[in-house]
C-alpha cells in the first residue's frame, strides 16, 4: 500500500503538499516524516495553545489567546498552498475550516470521548465532524463515541516509526549478548535492566485505581521488583507510595531518548481500563519490551498482539511476577513484538493507507 500510495507524488508536476496540524501522541509528527520519505511534502502546523496544561477555570481566562492560536494556525495552513489539511482532535476542525481546502479530521481521546451530539461538546464537534472529508479515529475503544457524529469514521492504527525503535532493540540485544559473555567469564559487567517500566499516563482514563492495586500486590508478592515511573498524570504520588521503596521517579523523556528508556527495562505496565493498546505500549512492543496491558478488542488486528493481557490489579500483579521470573517466555515476547508492530503499525505503511484514503475522499487536487 505504502508504494502505490508513493505514486501520487511521483507524477509530473508539483508534489503533493499536506499539512499535519496538531501533534498529538506524535502522531502528526510521525505521519508528517513518513510521508515526506514517500515523496510527499509533508508539515507539521502546531497551534499556539497557551495554559494547555491548566484546568478549568483557569484554563477558560486563556481562551482568547487560544482562540487566536487556533486562527494563526488555520491562516497558515490557508498560506501554505497545501493540498490536503489533516486536523488532529475534534475541535479544532475549526483549522480545517479556516484553511480553505477539504480537510481530513483525526479524533485522538478526549476530543471525542463522553460527547454525545446533543452536549455542549458535541454541538460544538458535530460541525466539524460531518464536514471532515473523512474521519479517523486512533483507538479502537473511540468507535463508539465517534459513530453518533460519522458513521463511516475509520480505524487508523498510530504510526509507530518501527525502525527507530527496533534498531535499539538490536543494538541492546548485542550489548546484552556481551554482557552475557562477560558475566560467564567474570569480567565486570554494565548495571542490570530494571524490572518494571510505569511509562503509562498515571490518570484515570488509563485506569490508575487497577494501576495503584498491581503496584500494592506486587509490593507484597514480589518486593524485590524494581520499578520505574514515570512523572506524567496526576497519580504519581500514589504509585510511588504503592509501590514501596523498590521504586524511583523519572521525568517524561525526550523522543530521541525515548528508545533508550524502554530498553532499560525488561517488562512494561500499560493501561488497564479502556481496553486498547497505545503509542506507549506500541512502542515497547516495537523495542522489544513485553507488556502487560487490558486489550479487549481481539478482532481488530489480522492477528492479536503478543501482549500480556489482564483486566484487573491482582491480575496484572500476578502476571508481573510470573514473567519476571521466567527468562524464556520473557525472551518469546520480547521476540514477537518488533515483528507484530511493523506489520501493523509501520509509519510508513500507515502513510500510504491516509495518501490512498486522501485520493479515494477527493482531497487530492487533480491535474
Amino acid at each position: 500500500m505504502a508504494d502505490n500510495a508513493g505514486e501520487l507524488s511521483r507524477e509530473p508536476g508539483p508534489r503533493l503538499r499536506v499539512a499535519q496540524v496538531n501533534d498529538i501522541a506524535a502522531v502528526g509528527s510521525t505521519l508528517a516524516r513518513a510521508m515526506n520519505r514517500l515523496g510527499v511534502e509533508a508539515r507539521l502546523i502546531e497551534p499556539w495553545r497557551p495554559a494547555a496544561r491548566l484546568r478549568y477555570p483557569w484554563k477558560a481566562a486563556a481562551l482568547p489567546l487560544r482562540a487566536a492560536g487556533i486562527v494563526g494556525a488555520g491562516l497558515a495552513a490557508r498560506r501554505g498552498g497545501f493540498d490536503v489539511i489533516h486536523v488532529h482532535f475534534a475541535r479544532l476542525g475549526m483549522i480545517g475550516e479556516l484553511g480553505g481546502r477539504p480537510y481530513t479530521l483525526h479524533v485522538h481521546g478526549t476530543d471525542i470521548r463522553g460527547v454525545v451530539p446533543g452536549s455542549l461538546w458535541g454541538r460544538e464537534t458535530a460541525p466539524f465532524l460531518r464536514r471532515a472529508r473523512l474521519v479517523y479515529y486512533a483507538t479502537p475503544d473511540l468507535r463508539e463515541w465517534v459513530e453518533p457524529f460519522r458513521r463511516d469514521a475509520i480505524f487508523l492504527p498510530n504510526p509507530i516509526e518501527t525502525d527507530v525503535f527496533v534498531a535499539a532493540a538490536a543494538k541492546d540485544a548485542a550489548g546484552s549478548a556481551a554482557e552475557s559473555a562477560a558475566r560467564s567469564s567474570g569480567a565486570p559487567h554494565a548495571l542490570a535492566q530494571r524490572d518494571l517500566l510505569v511509562g503509562v499516563r498515571l490518570s484515570a482514563i488509563k485506569g490508575l485505581p487497577a494501576i495503584l492495586d498491581t503496584l500494592r500486590h506486587l509490593a507484597r508478592s514480589r518486593p524485590a521488583t524494581t520499578i520505574t515511573i514515570v512523572a506524567q498524570g496526576e497519580g504519581v504520588a500514589s504509585a510511588v507510595a504503592a509501590a514501596g521503596p523498590a521504586a524511583i521517579v523519572v521525568p517524561r523523556t525526550s523522543r530521541e531518548e525515548l528508545p533508550a528508556l524502554l530498553r532499560s527495562h525488561r517488562l512494561a505496565l500499560g493501561q488497564l481500563l479502556v481496553g486498547a493498546i497505545g503509542n506507549y505500549e506500541l512502542e515497547c512492543l516495537a523495542s522489544g519490551v513485553p507488556v502487560v496491558t487490558r486489550f479487549d478488542y481481539e478482532g481488530i488486528y489480522p492477528s492479536p498482539p503478543p501482549i500480556v493481557a489482564a483486566a484487573g490489579g491482582e491480575e496484572a500483579a500476578a502476571r508481573i511476577a510470573r514473567l519476571l521470573d521466567d527468562d524464556a517466555a520473557m525472551a518469546e515476547l520480547a521476540g514477537r513484538g518488533p515483528a507484530w508492530v511493523e506489520a501493523n503499525h509501520s509509519a510508513v505503511t500507515i502513510a500510504g493507507r491516509v495518501l490512498a484514503d486522501y485520493e479515494r475522499t477527493g482531497q487530492v487536487r487533480a491535474g
